[in-house]
């Protein structure tokens, strides 16, 4: 059985590219957490999604969205510029889930816009 489940943040824009039969293709990553007793260790996930699923990722998420992702691990090999041989771990997503909408993410953006306009003040500075 090969399946995997990930809940996790998109590490950076995303970039829609096509193939050259117009199959649509996003290649990226996702953030997820490990929470450990002491420590908190974040994984970094290559994902690969194909056509209609990728065109909506692409339209509606973007770096730092909430998603969750239903898909198997895939491996791939190729030979880099200087002639190695790379081999490559990616989860190919059957399905994703937009955890948070657009909307709300746009607001919690602009909610963190606000709140760095803010100057701290000395408690020194407060005349109560």
């Amino acid at each position: 059985m090969n399946h995997i489940v990930l809940i996790g943040r998109i590490t950076r824009d995303l970039e829609l590219k096509y193939t050259t039969n117009g199959s649509a293709v996003v290649n990226f990553s996702v953030a997820v957490d490990r929470d450990f007793s002491k420590e908190k260790v974040t994984d970094f996930i290559n994902v690969v999604t194909w056509n209609k699923q990728a065109e909506n990722l692409e339209k509606y998420m973007k770096k730092g969205s909430l998603i969750g992702i239903a898909g198997s691990l895939q491996t791939r090999s190729y030979k880099d510029k200087e002639g190695n041989n790379r081999t490559v771990y990616e989860v190919l997503a059957a399905n994703i889930q937009y955890l948070e909408s657009k909307k709300d993410f746009i607001a919690e953006e602009k909610q963190e816009d606000i709140f760095s306009q803010f100057t701290a003040v000395d408690d020194e500075d407060v005349p109560f």
